[in-house]
Formats: C-alpha cells, structure tokens, sequence
C-alpha cells in the first residue's frame, strides 16, 4: 500500500514538475507556465549560456574598443611628450642665449643730481578736461637758478607706460649743470644765451600701452599743456617787460620715452593741436612700428592711422606737408633693452633721411653702450650727449627759437652718427678757407711723396713754438689712391686748446697755373708755403674707443680722419700742426680701405690698410646670431692695438671690441 501510494507521489511530482501553476498577485490571477524538473534545468542552463555568450561577447568588444583608444591615447601621450621635451630643451636654450649669449655690457655711469618740482596748479579745468587725474610739473635744479624763470626753450618731458614725470630729472639736471658751466666762459655764454626749460606731465603711472583709450586721453591733455606751456612765454615777457628779447618761443620740443614717443606722434593728428607748436621730437626706446602689446583693438586702430599719416605726409609738397619742419631722432637700446625690440624703433619707412633716422645707443659716440628701457632715461653718457645736441640747436634769433630742419638733422647727425659708415656726410667742404697755424716761429716739415706715413716723435721746443707736418696729395695718376685716413691716439677736437690740429690746404692759384709737376709742391719755402690757404677738418673728426672701461673712455680715446680722392681733388697738402712739447705718437696712411669679401674667412696681411671695411651681405637678420674669432699675430713695434668696429647703415647701430 506504502509503496503504491509513494510511486503515485512521485508520478503526481513528475507531472507536477511539467504542469501550469497558477501565480497568484494582490490584483487578479495570471496564468503562467513554468518548467521545473529536467525541462526547466535544460532551459535555464541554455538561458545562462546566452547570457554568458552576450557578456563574454560585450567584455571582447570592451577590451577590444579599449585597446584602441589606449592605442591611440599612447601615441598621441607620446607625441605629447615629445613636443613638451622639445619645447623645454628649446626655451632652455633660448635662456641660456638671452642670459649668456649676445647680450651686451651695460656700461652706463649713474649720475648725481639734485631735482625739484613745481607743479602748475594753474593747469586745470579751464584749459583740459582731464585735469583732476593728469599734472603739469616744471623741473629745476636745486641750488641752480630761480624755479620761476621762464626766458628759456621749453622742452616737454612725456613718460611711457607706467612712467613718471619724475624720470626727466636726468636730461635735465644735465642740461642745467650744462648751462651754469657754459656761463662761466665768456666767448661760450654769448652763444649759448638762452637755458632749456623741462616741463614734465604726470599720467599717475597710467598703462598707456594696454588700453588705446588713455593713450587718447594722454594726447589731448599734452596737446593743452604745449598750448598752456607756450602761453607761459608770452606772459613773462609781458609781465617782466623783457624788451631784449626779439622773439618768444612758439614751438616746444619734446623728448618722450618708451609710449610717450608714440603719444607725441599721435598728437600731430589730433584737432586740438597747435600748428607748428612742435618742430623736435627725440624717442627713447619707443616703439614706432608696433604695439609691444596687443590687448586692444583700438590700439592698433591708433598706430596703423598715425603710421599711415606721418608716413603719407611726405607725398605733399612743403607747403602742404604738416610735417615739413618736424625733426625725429629714434634712439634704441640694442639687446638689453627686453621690453621694446630694437626693430619697432626704426623710423626709415616713416620719416625719409632728411627728417630723422634711428640710433642704437651704441653707435652714438662718446657712449658706445647698450642700454636697458629705463638706463636709457639715466644713462650719464647719452644724456651728456642729448643735451649738447639740444643746446646746439637752439637759435635765440629765430621766431622758432630752433635751428631749421636741416641745420637741426646736421647737428643731430654730428652727435649722434659721426661714424665710419658712408651715409656720414663730410662738413669740411662747407668750412671757410683760413690760415691760423702759420706763426712766425713754427717749424716746417714737408714729407716726400709716399703712400704711408708714420709721425711718432712730436718735439716742440717751447709752447710758443709749433710744428707743422705737410704730407702731400698726390694726384690719383701717380698713386692710385681712393681714401687717406688718419688715425690717431692724441686729442684732436677742433678746440684752440688742442694737441693736434688738421687741415686741408691748396696753393695760391697762381702757383697752381705756372707749376703744374707734383714734384714742385715738394720743394716749396716757407714763404711759399705762407700763401697757403685751408680748412679745418675739425668737424668731420670721428672719436672711437680705446679703452674697455667706460670710465677712461671719457678721457682716452682714439680719433679717425677719412676723406676720399674726389674730395680731396681741389687741395695739395694735408697739415698737421703739432703744439705739443712732448712725445706723442700719429699714425696716417694714403692707401685703399674698403674691400667686400664674399667669404666668412678673411685674412689681412702685414701690408694691409689703416682701416680694412669687410661687408658680409646676407647677415643682417636678426633672428640670426653669428660668432666672430678674430687671430691677431702683434708685433713688437706696434703702435696701437686692433680696434674691431661691427655696424650696419640702417638703422644706425655700432659695436665696438
């Protein structure tokens, strides 16, 4: 009975296993079928099978799609790397040439000086709407002069970017320092009678190079104040009643640096400016060409509009030019200056040669060093030399109160490129014919034809007694010559106080039409040689370093003479006049100089000229930076030790080794 009923159960299980169950749910019934048993294992097995399939299958095209986008991911890491590695090797490279490489030696003496400030309340709103955020100062040295004097030039100080009004003082602690020693000679103080007046304007450190706007608001207020400052003039003298002065200055010149040269050039342009208020303009490390800053667009609108005018104007006749008498003097820095680059200084493409030029302060004699952005302001040398220049240009006769255009771009040209390159122009042939070294005591030498001569043994007995060596000019038949060139360590400045002086003489024509032979020249007496008329060369006299320090720069250096044969085609000796009463040593030759070698390696031999000129063309870019080795075999009876001048004609820039 057991058995039976236990293998009904089991049959009862068996169909249970492959029957419908009924589901019961909270709402309803649903009728599902459900296999159990072997049924229901083999259909959850093939179930989990699909399932494994479709995850084993998912996880190969995880793994895979992975795989390539770590594949890509490393190469691109890689090329990551690769850039990041040479962008590093790269920058440190450049550091190490910027800091080690090519970098000039600042050679600038910091000068003493005593400044003081009026500011000019009376400035304000009644002239200029910006009043309450920009001033108007007058500069004066202590313990030199009163602070209210007006009867001098004005020259109007515009600081750059973030400058102060306070950077004039070393211009114009100079210049009156100057002025008080001019005083004390009483030849030079009838020249110079007139001091140079420094106005400076106050921005309150404005970012004239970030935002076009404040360089805007800047033009309008220094166009106001050259107004206000010319006003001044004319108030003095009908205060003080200064009836001994014909004219009263009617133009200002102006010296700005860094963004203040452009805000000058920009003033030109503007409704508000005075015609003709402004005759002279000297940049400091200004940026002409660009924008050493772009953040704004109306930056750019301002120097393509005031490029484009300055640069159009030149194309009207002068009548119509607004620029005609306006001067422009670039001076840069060179390499040391890391805030304006050298290049946005040059001026060539908007001023034409008989308006301006650029000047790398290197090339400036007297200087002959580099400069960062703000040693140029104090540097002691080049302000010694800027204001020379504006005392040489000053012409208390004139309605302008300044020399004109050309008389101003010579004397520039005289301080700041008196040089060896062609562009210098000699002044000799604008000199007048004198006679002043002839006394009746001097000695006479006349030298014997030859292409080189060596005068080392000056021996004048007394002062009151003189020497004077007359090398002659042979005519270009006999020698072949094409340039004579001096060179000398002794002072030679043109001055009645100095050691040596040289000229350039001719025969009475009347000896010229009866003796013709050169021979004759040689054989002249000393009556003869009394009808002698010349000129001095005093101003074509070019001063080049001796000495590596700056300091003994000042006092020792060499001095250089060059003419070539078509200037010399009119005169038949060059003298040279000896007043020392001591040893010296001159050096002069007659040979050719200049040569263009196409190669980089060069070698001059013991015969060769005074001064060699080698032109490298192609190697003129700066991008580029090329590495000079020099082998010198001396000598022992060498009289001076080689001077190795490297320069290119434009812009101006020299270096001296």
């Amino acid at each position: 009975m057991q058995d039976h009923r236990d293998g009904e159960c089991q049959e009862k299980n068996w169909k249970l296993s492959d029957g419908v169950v009924d589901r019961s749910v909270e709402r309803g019934r649903r009728r599902g079928v459900v296999f159990t048993g072997k049924e229901g294992e083999k259909r959850r097995r093939k179930k989990r099978g699909k399932k494994w399939r479709e995850i084993a299958r998912n996880w190969e095209e995880m793994v895979y799609r992975k795989g390539m986008r770590e594949g890509k991911g490393g190469v691109l890491r890689a090329g990551i790397v690769l850039i990041a590695g040479f962008s590093a090797v790269m920058l440190g490279m450049m550091s190490y040439s910027f800091i080690y490489l090519q970098r000039d030696k600042s050679a600038c003496i910091v000068p003493a000086m005593y400044p003081s400030y009026m500011r000019l309340i009376e400035f304000d709103k009644r002239y200029t709407k910006h009043a309450d955020k920009y001033n108007l100062y007058l500069y004066r040295e202590k313990k030199l002069g009163n602070l209210h004097d007006l009867y001098g030039i004005p020259v109007l100080f515009i600081p750059g970017n973030a400058g102060s009004y306070k950077q004039v003082r070393s211009i114009a602690s100079e210049a009156a320092n100057q002025y008080s020693m001019l005083q004390l000679d009483p030849v030079l103080s009838k020249q110079y009678r007139k001091n140079l007046d420094f106005f400076a304007v106050d921005f309150n450190n404005d970012f004239t190079a970030f935002h076009g706007q404040t360089l805007l608001d800047q033009v309008d207020y220094s166009n106001e104040a050259v107004k206000y400052i010319l006003s001044l003039y004319k108030k003095v003298k009908k205060v003080e009643n200064v009836s001994s002065e014909p004219y009263i200055p009617n133009s200002v010149i102006v010296i700005g640096h860094s963004m203040g040269g452009i805000v000058v050039r920009v003033m030109m342009t503007m409704p508000n400016y005075l015609s003709g208020s402004i005759n002279t303009i000297i940049t400091l490390s200004t940026p002409h060409l660009l924008p050493p800053i772009l953040f704004d667009r109306k930056m750019k609108d301002i120097y393509d509009s005031v490029n484009k005018f300055w640069s159009y104007s030149y194309f009207y006749k002068n009548e119509s030019n607004p620029l005609n008498s306006v001067s422009l003097v670039s001076i840069t820095g060179g390499n040391l200056d890391i805030m304006v680059s050298s290049d946005y200084c040059d001026v060539s493409s908007l001023v034409p040669k008989s308006h301006g030029f650029t000047v790398f302060s290197s090339s400036i004699p007297m200087v002959w060093t580099g400069m960062d952005h703000q040693a140029i302001l104090w540097c002691d040398q080049l302000r010694k030399v800027i204001v020379k220049s504006l005392f040489d240009i000053i012409d208390s006769k004139s309605v302008n109160q300044t020399k004109p255009l050309s008389s101003r771009i010579r004397i520039f040209k005289k301080y700041y490129l008196m040089s060896i390159e062609d562009s210098v122009e000699n002044k000799f042939l604008k000199a007048s014919l004198i006679s002043p070294f002839l006394r009746r005591k001097a000695v006479y030498d006349i030298f014997p034809s030859k292409s080189r001569y060596v005068l080392k043994s000056f021996e004048a007995k007394s002062s009151g007694c003189q020497r004077i060596y007359f090398l002659p000019i042979s005519p270009r038949n006999i020698f072949n010559f094409t340039t004579f060139s001096l060179f000398t360590d002794q002072r030679v400045t043109g001055t009645d106080k100095d050691q040596i002086k040289i000229f350039l003489c001719k025969l009475h024509p009347s000896f010229m039409t009866k003796n013709s032979d050169f021979r004759f020249y040689q054989n002249l007496t000393k009556s003869d040689l009394k009808m002698l008329k010349c000129k001095d060369s005093k101003d074509d006299l070019i001063r080049l370093p001796s000495q590596s320090n700056i300091k003994k720069i000042q006092t020792y250096f060499f001095t250089y003479l060059e003419y070539t044969n078509s200037q010399l085609d009119d005169y038949q000796f060059i003298a040279v006049v000896d007043r020392i009463n001591k040893n010296r040593k001159v050096q002069s030759k007659i040979r050719p100089i200049k040569f263009s070698w196409n190669a980089f390696r060069v070698t001059l031999g013991a015969n060769r000229p005074l001064v060699s000129d080698i032109n490298i063309p192609g190697i003129d870019n700066s991008l580029f930076a090329y590495k000079l080795k020099m082998n010198y075999f001396g000598c022992d009876h060498s009289f001076f030790p080689p001077v190795i001048k490297q320069y290119i004609s434009s812009p101006y820039e020299s270096k001296y080794f």
